[in-house]
């Protein structure tokens, strides 16, 4: 059994790891934090830390914590507009949901029953992010007409945002058809997403406005680099998480 758990997790771990090593680097590029590998060796801390921590209590109450505490520095960072550097703390808004997604990762890899909790509710978190963050995009352009924070986001609408929170909720009940839970809790699951999710998003536009950045890197051509499109993400995921443990625990 542990070693099927093994096979089944470790890609989920090793991309985990890059993920974290690559936003943590663009992290610190975006603060000026020089040399950058204290960055990441805070992360990788932090991470360290945290998992340990997952063994002992509930995997989402301490990917919330942890999350809450890297937002509350990053506000901090944004507010001293100009300061350089980071610290362990920064890092926690990208090392603690991480580590979240991949308690639910590996809670479904040893699940008697893989449609309860696993690798399938990690995508019913995140699904509806991808899809509402399109509908927001589309509606925005089209019908835009109203700004949701121009001090923050100028292109942003009160339109895209609404448009963004009825895909995600109708996403992640449609998910939940193919995936497994009552499609009501699907639902749910995609409401906060709409809702944490592009709080994510609006904090990651501070941190760069803050720095005047107008992207986190480019690793992604075209679309800037991997923190660019992971800040949804970062926000949403804990409370996705504990949401999921909440409404559908493991069998």
């Amino acid at each position: 059994m542990f070693a099927v758990h093994c096979t089944v997790v470790w890609p989920a771990l090793a991309l985990a790891a890059f993920v974290a090593y690559a936003c943590s680097w663009e992290l610190a590029d975006l603060v000026g934090a020089t040399p950058k590998w204290p960055v990441i060796a805070c992360a990788g801390l932090a991470g360290l830390a945290l998992a340990g921590l997952s063994m002992r209590l509930p995997p989402a109450a301490v990917g919330i914590a942890g999350t809450v505490v890297g937002v509350a520095a990053l506000l901090r960072r944004i507010k001293a507009k100009g300061a350089t550097g980071t610290d362990f703390f920064s890092v926690l808004w990208i090392v603690a949901p991480i580590v979240a997604a991949m308690e639910l990762q590996m809670s479904s890899a040893a699940a008697s029953k893989p449609h309860l909790i696993g690798p399938n509710l990690v995508l019913l978190a995140a699904g509806p992010l991808w899809i509402g963050d399109t509908a927001a995009l589309l509606v925005g352009r089209a019908y835009g007409k109203h700004p949701l924070a121009p001090a923050i986001s100028p292109n942003k609408t009160w339109e895209g945002a609404v448009a963004n929170f009825l895909a995600s909720a109708m996403t992640g009940a449609v998910l939940s058809l193919f995936i497994g839970p009552p499609a009501w809790v699907g639902l749910l699951v995609g409401a906060l997403a709409g809702v944490t999710g592009q709080t994510g998003d609006l904090l990651q536009s501070a941190l760069k406005r803050s720095v005047n950045k107008k992207d986190s890197g480019g690793i992604l051509p075209g679309h800037g680099g991997l923190l660019d499109r992971m800040d949804s993400l970062l926000v949403s995921l804990p409370f996705s998480v504990l949401l999921l443990a909440a409404l559908q625990p493991p069998a």
